[in-house]
């Protein structure tokens, strides 16, 4: 189920209306950072996706590399999955 709403309107107020439900992917903008409602999603068994800040710290936990050519015709050059580190 997908939710539209006006381009002023704040993440963070609509993300406190949201029950996360397993096996579901929440996608963030980068600019959206909360690591509190990453990890209730993560521990209600669902993902979540998103570009991260410059200034984030992560461990690289496992990384898959796409063939270049894709990549020319529009494709994913490669893809991360990743721990967070506390600051």
């Amino acid at each position: 189920m997908g939710y539209i709403t006006e381009s002023a309107c704040n993440d963070k107020d609509f993300l406190g209306q949201l029950s996360f439900q397993p096996n579901t992917i929440y996608v963030f903008d980068k600019g959206y950072v909360n690591y509190k409602r990453w990890y209730e999603i993560n521990q209600k068994e669902a993902y979540w996706v998103t570009r991260l800040n410059k200034n984030a710290k992560f461990e690289v936990v496992e990384q898959k590399n796409y063939d270049c050519v894709e990549y020319a015709d529009g494709g994913i050059i490669s893809d991360s999955i990743i721990e967070l580190k506390k600051k």
